[in-house]
């Protein structure tokens, strides 16, 4: 009785391949950056209400930094602002920087947490078309090697 052991070399030959490929899409899928995920939804729909939102937190936050950096800056320059912004601070009994950067940090926080929701909500949205590319030519190798291999195991189980 003779082993041929072309097949069987062969056969894990391909194997190989197509657990190499099956890693290859997998990774594909599992490593998508944030960053990418915001694309897709902003590829599917420009004007998303979470993109919006946080687009407007973010923008928020900042414009209350900056004022706080303004507000900060008031009695270096000579102005009539400088006792309003008092009189304001009387009236809240707190001082004006410390309220904008408060709320810039609650901007912040806010910014973030739509930021994740965008985040989940774009998983569900469709590839963009370079990543569809590669996922196909990927899912196509997959397939390729799948029937390779029953092909194989229909021939060595026929033999």
């Amino acid at each position: 009785m003779k082993i041929d052991l072309s097949t069987s070399t062969q056969t894990s030959r391909v194997q190989q391949d197509l657990e190499r490929a099956e890693e290859k899409l997998e990774r594909f899928k599992t490593n998508v950056t944030p960053q990418l995920l915001l694309d897709r939804l902003k590829e599917e729909a420009p004007a998303h209400p979470l993109l919006l939102a946080y687009l407007f937190t973010i923008g928020l936050m900042s414009a209350g930094i900056a004022l706080a950096l303004v507000v900060l800056a008031l009695p270096l320059f000579p102005s009539d602002l400088l006792t309003a912004v008092a009189l304001f601070e009387a009236r809240i009994s707190m001082p004006l920087p410390v309220v904008l950067v408060s709320l810039a940090l609650c901007c912040g926080a806010l910014g973030a947490g739509l930021r994740q929701l965008a985040m989940m909500r774009a998983e569900k949205s469709p590839l963009l078309p370079e990543e569809r590319k590669v996922f196909l030519d990927l899912s196509n190798e997959v397939n390729r090697l799948k029937s390779a291999k029953k092909l194989e195991d229909n021939t060595i189980g026929t033999r």
